[in-house]
């Protein structure tokens, strides 16, 4: 029924919500305490209010970034709970009221305005309210629920219903908490008779799904890892992060802008730590050394593990049971298959389900085939003097058997037809050059002069360091070693005794001109602009072998990315078939590389630009902090990395781009999280904790040394002021997994080599 066809000036006719407080009311979302409680009937009295129309109006006219801050001081209330009057946080709850809240934010494909979806949604029987949201551009649903106790089941089986029955993605959160800010609607709809919706999915049926499904968006919903999850939830994450600070004694009020709130800890100064609140990103900055704190910024999820005291695993482990993401319990590092565009994603999710292909070697593999098809005929000029293309030294680490080769072969095949294509085409042309060359001098004035013919190709797997030469110099665009067993091929190289070979290789990666002498050539071979891909697999006993760890210094291990998933167990073969579809559209997206793509120069966006100068800034303090060591030169290297693979994202998601994104660099930052977590490791596995120690300065190591078998953390701060450490770099140090392990909060003990 429609509110405005049974009662035009209230909604007294819900006698059994009249009389009853369901929702705790603020006003602002900045409050930390409740004003009063309300009923049902008054929250939809409010929103009816024309009084509200002109101010709600103006709100929603305003642009984007000045919206997102002055929402802030629009009132609100707990949509699934009643509230204390002590606070906001979980330990507030005085009682669930058996509502849910749904927000739908995206308009889904298949409608044409929200008035379509509103109407159908009208017609669903577990619609109690629906309304329109504050900014106008989403709908607000009240659902009634019985399991109050499941929350977050219920939660997980409400995104597949409203998938499934109105292609609708919701706003997933299952926070009973969560503030619904008061909108504005002329005419919501409320059925005082809607039913229950009482059906709940556990975590793994979710997880289950997402690996079958086709959708695009869901696929990305699905496999969001909790850590970007946490970081994306804007105002929720906050209020847990509130939660925690609360329990750990500080004092919250709210701040003006562009804070959000300010925090105060016992016997602290009055802004000891202070939140900004900025385009749905909560960041916070910390003023007072007596936080205990260990750095001076915090994004949500960094702050919610040093405040925990969990490591990353554990964290989004956590953070996955309150809904934030999802959880893969079979590794601490997962590949951020979210980043990559909606074809590359779904391609790698298909081969993974039919074939049984590892995330991250078919992914990492996609990225590398992308780079060999893309070649030098795109290159992004990051400033004058500054341009970079997206070569990469790729390694995939696992063991015999981990089906590392399968996935190269099969997102290269592509590439490997265009080759053999080429290769038939060369052999045509070279028996007519030869043709011609066994002609008589008179004979050939008669005959249009035939060149020597150059192979074109993009691939190269058998080959000696002229050949490869020869080679580059003939295909400008570029080439991709491609190899089942890297060790087999860095073997080749004498295993790094031929010092002038590294340097051609380390030259190759940085794309700078060479000239390659050789006895018995007049003229030397000069190569203007070499692009080199490389992929490969390598086992992790041969680790020490392929990298020993007295020649790290060359360089040559600093420029690779590693692909090491934490589990590479061998998979039974199942019945499900690959996706056919996927499979052609990522081969024409290969063709086009090679037929269309011409020296194109992409740019950044001014906002992309932005992001990727403030994580460059990020990175040059982890390069800092770890000077004059293996980790450091590796962290370096990742200024390259991030610029080459925002290109590749941006060339995935459009060839014809003419600028890197907003969403290509946070995509370039997700990759280089992984592969950077997955270089760490290998240096790991390269090491024992002797050796691990070796690579990092000096006063890190007196630090290590200085430091007993077992300790606590007061203890390592006294050891390191003494060197002339600052407290935040000795707890940086501490969280160092290869060299210490947590015994219990503010224990630690040193780890011991094999």
């Amino acid at each position: 029924m429609d509110s405005n066809d049974t009662n035009p000036h209230g909604f007294n006719s819900l006698r059994k919500y009249s009389k009853i407080n369901h929702f705790s009311y603020y006003p602002s979302a900045k409050a930390v305490v409740k004003q009063k409680d309300i009923c049902v009937n008054e929250y939809l009295n409010l929103i009816t209010d024309p009084a509200q129309k002109p101010k709600i109006e103006s709100l929603r006219a305003l642009p984007l970034d000045e919206y997102k801050k002055s929402k802030l001081l629009q009132p609100c209330i707990t949509g699934s709970c009643l509230m204390d009057s002590l606070g906001r946080s979980k330990t507030n709850i005085q009682s669930l009221n058996g509502f849910v809240i749904v927000d739908l934010d995206i308009l889904p494909t298949n409608y044409n305005s929200w008035d379509y979806l509103k109407a159908d949604l009208i017609l669903d029987p577990f619609t109690f309210i629906v309304h329109y949201s504050l900014s106008g551009r989403g709908l607000c649903i009240f659902v009634k629920v019985e399991k109050l106790n499941l929350f977050k089941e219920i939660y997980l089986s409400l995104s597949e219903y409203y998938l499934l029955n109105f292609g609708a993605k919701i706003d997933f959160l299952a926070d009973e908490t969560r503030l619904r800010f008061i909108s504005y609607d002329a005419k919501p709809f409320y059925n005082p008779n809607s039913l229950e919706y009482t059906s709940t999915i556990a975590e793994t049926k979710v997880a289950k799904t997402g690996t079958k499904e086709k959708d695009f968006d869901r696929l990305q919903f699905l496999t969001a890892t909790p850590a970007e999850a946490f970081n994306n939830s804007g105002l929720a994450g906050l209020e847990l992060i509130n939660e925690l600070l609360t329990e750990l004694g500080f004092i919250i009020t709210a701040g003006k802008t562009p804070t959000i709130y300010e925090y105060q800890r016992a016997g602290g100064s009055l802004k000891s730590i202070v939140a900004f609140f900025n385009s749905e990103v909560v960041k916070f900055q910390v003023f007072s050394p007596n936080t205990g704190l260990a750095k001076e910024h915090y994004n949500l999820f960094d702050l919610y593990k040093e405040l925990t005291d969990l490591d990353d695993y554990k964290a989004q482990k956590e953070l996955s049971l309150l809904g934030f993401g999802q959880f893969h319990e079979s590794t601490k590092n997962v590949f951020p298959i979210s980043a990559l565009p909606d074809l590359f994603r779904a391609y790698a999710i298909d081969l993974k389900d039919s074939l049984n292909y590892p995330i991250d070697y078919t992914a990492t593999a996609i990225l590398t085939a992308v780079s060999t098809a893309i070649g030098t005929s795109a290159k992004l000029s990051v400033k004058k003097g500054w341009s970079e293309y997206a070569s990469l030294y790729v390694a995939l680490i696992g063991d015999a058997g981990a089906n590392k080769t399968h996935p190269i072969n099969t997102v290269f095949k592509p590439i490997r037809n265009k080759d053999k294509e080429r290769h038939l085409d060369y052999v045509t042309a070279y028996e007519f050059y030869t043709s011609y060359e066994k002609l008589s001098k008179k004979d050939k004035e008669s005959e249009e002069q035939i060149f020597c013919p150059k192979l074109e190709k993009s691939v190269v797997s058998n080959f000696t360091p002229e050949i490869l030469n020869k080679r580059l110099e003939e295909n400008p665009r570029g080439l991709c070693v491609l190899s089942d067993e890297l060790a087999t091929f860095f073997e080749s190289m004498n295993n790094y005794s031929k010092g002038d070979q590294i340097g051609v290789y380390l030259s190759f990666w940085s794309n700078q001109a060479t000239t390659i002498d050789r006895v018995g050539n007049a003229i030397p071979l000069f190569i203007a602009k070499p692009y080199l891909s490389m992929i490969g697999g390598l086992q992790p006993r041969v680790l020490n072998t392929a990298f020993p760890p007295n020649k790290l210094n060359n360089g040559f291990f600093q420029r690779f990315l590693f692909a090491y998933p934490d589990s590479s167990l061998k998979a039974p073969i199942t019945d499900n078939e690959a996706n056919s579809e996927l499979a052609n559209a990522y081969e024409r997206y290969i063709e086009n590389c090679f037929d269309n793509l011409t020296d194109n120069v992409l740019t950044f966006t001014a906002e992309a630009k932005q992001y990727f100068y403030k994580w460059q800034s990020d990175n040059c303090d982890k390069v800092n902090e770890h000077q004059n060591s293996i980790k450091g030169e590796i962290l370096s290297k990742y200024d390259n990395h991030f610029l080459r693979l925002s290109l590749l994202l941006q060339m995935m998601h459009d060839p014809e781009a003419e600028a890197v994104e907003l969403e290509s660099v946070k995509g370039a930052e997700k990759l280089c999280e992984y592969y950077l977590n997955c270089a760490f490791k290998v240096l790991a596995k390269i090491h024992n904790t002797e050796n691990y120690l070796s690579t990092m300065t000096p006063d890190k190591q007196a630090l290590f040394n200085g430091l007993d078998d077992e300790f606590t953390t007061a203890e390592a701060v006294e050891v390191g002021e003494a060197l002339k450490l600052k407290e935040r770099a000795i707890k940086r140090f501490l969280s160092d997994a290869q060299l210490f392990k947590k015994v219990k909060h503010g224990i630690y003990k040193k780890v011991k080599s094999d």
